[in-house]
């Protein structure tokens, strides 16, 4: 199953916001994508022009962007995932911070509330997700698998999360237990905890035995406002199958566009895998087959006009395809069979039921 990942830079204008989503949801299936999956907060990064406490007066502007995305997966076929903002009935000053799906028809079909909001006190810079987010429940639907029939017959389980959540191993583990293997981690993180990102998604896809998915928003949102980038596809194995351009690349004093970042696997299908000597090798015998042919299409050199839209959105703007094999999650499952062992005389069943 081919799927893309989106790494955008959503500023406070959600039309703007909504016209670049559907031109990429368009070039992605073009290119073949099943399922698009973009960042947290895709609809509106609040700020100058289109603020929080005026947005909950009228719900307009998201409402009309949620609505826009589910008629752009029925247009081009594809499942589509994404963050955005929901209302709060019981507190109209609060709101949900949600990831919605969208199936090919254009039916909204699965729907998460983010459980854990972001409450950091850094340095640079203090976040209190909380003041303004409900944070989800443990009865809520979107704890359920997204099941995702693919074009070949196959039915891939998904996970569905946000951001912070991911610092919350028995969350990944609970969706496992029911299922899951892939999951799909929207997300907007801040630049100051960049040394956190890799080691939390590599150690996401070990835990599970699964991909993880993670597309993040990128660069400057407005002045007061600005995300890592680095979108990340993780095979089981631990393997970064993409990864997508970063600020930090800038901050650590490098350059580097879309094309430049090294991923493992091939950008063509009729390009040789290739094998390299490891001491860690996944089969045994001393060689490291990295991600099968096709496993990694690089679709943008990260520059905005490659996306096709007629604003200057920043630097860093791209979309990623990765295959998802079943195949890969299977046999690993089998050849480290961690989950026949779990001690639940210990633990308790660990979906809690």
């Amino acid at each position: 199953m081919k799927v893309a990942i989106a790494q955008i830079t959503s500023i406070p204008n959600p039309e703007r916001n909504l016209r670049l989503c559907r031109k990429i949801i368009q070039k992605a299936a073009t290119n073949g994508a099943e399922l698009v999956a973009f960042p947290e907060s895709s609809d509106v990064i609040f700020g100058p022009g289109c603020e929080s406490e005026d947005e909950r007066k009228e719900l307009k502007r998201t409402k009309a962007f949620r609505h826009g995305m589910g008629q752009a997966a029925k247009e081009n076929g594809v499942w589509v995932v994404f963050g955005c903002h929901m209302p709060y009935d019981a507190n109209p000053k609060m709101w949900r911070n949600s990831c919605l799906t969208y199936n090919p028809s254009g039916e909204l079909v699965h729907s998460y509330d983010k459980l854990h909001p972001c409450e950091a006190t850094l340095p640079d810079m203090n976040v209190s997700e909380s003041s303004t987010c409900v944070p989800g429940d443990a009865s809520q639907s979107g704890l359920e698998i997204l099941q995702v029939e693919s074009r070949d017959g196959e039915t891939w389980h998904f996970g569905i999360t946000i951001c912070y959540d991911i610092r919350y191993p028995q969350l990944f583990t609970y969706l496992r237990a029911r299922g899951a293997e892939a999951y799909i981690i929207s997300t907007a993180w801040f630049p100051t905890t960049r040394r956190h990102w890799d080691p939390l998604l590599t150690a996401r896809a070990i835990d599970n035995q699964a991909y993880i998915i993670a597309p993040g928003q990128v660069g400057q949102h407005h002045e007061e406002r600005e995300s890592l980038g680095a979108s990340t596809v993780v095979d089981p194995w631990g393997d970064k199958v993409i990864r997508l351009p970063s600020i930090a690349d800038r901050k650590d004093g490098q350059k580097l566009n879309c094309n430049q970042i090294k991923t493992n696997g091939t950008k063509s299908a009729n390009t040789p895998v290739s094998e390299t000597s490891t001491s860690y090798a996944h089969n045994g015998n001393g060689k490291t087959l990295h991600a099968p042919s096709g496993d990694v299409e690089t679709g943008s050199d990260g520059s905005w006009n490659d996306l096709g839209d007629d604003e200057d959105g920043g630097e860093g703007c791209a979309i990623g395809y990765a295959v998802l094999r079943k195949e890969k999650v299977q046999e690993l499952r089998r050849m480290v069979p961690i989950w026949d062992n779990l001690r639940t005389e210990l633990y308790g069943k660990p979906d809690g039921r």
